[in-house]
């Protein structure tokens, strides 16, 4: 009975915090998630989801052991062990990342993302040969949800790193086409062109990313520093005081 109980009140607290979460309280959805952790240490979900909440308020180090749990109690909850290999790789823990990544090749529902993820980890391990040839793998698996994370940005950004200009260009482009209400992918075509000082046509892809996401302050602050260089002084002001006074908010909250 009182394990029933206790099942019970986890599960109160879960659904509260998931409105809390989805209306953007994120402090007060993390507190009710720890409860139902406590109430319920063996439940999956509310580790899973308590690890999200951190992540979502930008502690990612504060994440990693709710995501931790969430994983090795239940490997096949949906999203539990991407979530932890992600947030691996955002503190920096490349290699678990990698190896985690590797181990839900098999079994993850969206390989495409296993593969991106691999190609992170290991861009990030510095075997770029390696990175390239997972952002393409990942690409040809023709991702069809969260835009903003289509391999073909990363393997431009790498591309530009490497000095790969024209074809770094040509899959942003790519990018761009396939998923045009990224905001990520019109954001670095324009920091790549501004970067070749191609500042019209670097102009026009911030634009647009802008119009997808008026919240995107990095984009505002490099179209400021842009409408500079191209002698509009008042437009480059006002975006990049935007973009400055924005880039102190925090970001929008990810799907649950």
């Amino acid at each position: 009975m009182l394990a029933c109980l206790l099942l019970l009140a986890a599960q109160g607290f879960i659904e509260e915090g998931i409105k809390l979460f989805q209306a953007g309280q994120l402090q007060q959805a993390a507190a009710q998630f720890q409860r139902a952790a406590e109430q319920e240490p063996e439940n999956a979900l509310a580790w899973k989801l308590l690890g999200t909440s951190f992540a979502a308020l930008g502690d990612h180090e504060q994440a990693r052991e709710p995501l931790r749990k969430a994983c090795a109690l239940n490997p096949k909850l949906p999203d539990a062990c991407f979530y932890h290999a992600r947030n691996l790789y955002l503190v920096n823990r490349f290699e678990e990342s990698r190896k985690l990544f590797e181990s839900l090749l098999a079994s993850d529902p969206q390989p495409w993302r296993i593969e991106n993820g691999l190609g992170l980890a290991l861009e990030a391990l510095g075997k770029a040969e390696d990175a390239e040839a997972r952002y393409r793998k990942s690409a040809s698996l023709n991702p069809s949800s969260h835009p903003n994370e289509h391999p073909l940005i990363n393997l431009g950004v790498l591309l530009g790193r490497q000095g790969r200009t024209a074809g770094a260009e040509r899959v942003l482009r790519t990018a761009v086409e396939k998923a045009p209400q990224s905001t990520r992918a019109w954001f670095e075509l324009g920091r790549m062109l501004q970067e070749l000082g191609r500042n019209p046509e670097s102009a026009a892809a911030l634009e647009k990313s802008i119009a997808i996401d008026p919240r995107h302050w990095a984009a505002h602050a490099l179209l400021g520093k842009v409408y500079l260089r191209l002698g509009r002084t008042e437009d480059g002001r006002r975006h990049l005081e935007t973009g400055s006074k924005g880039l102190t908010q925090s970001q929008t909250p990810p799907h649950i």
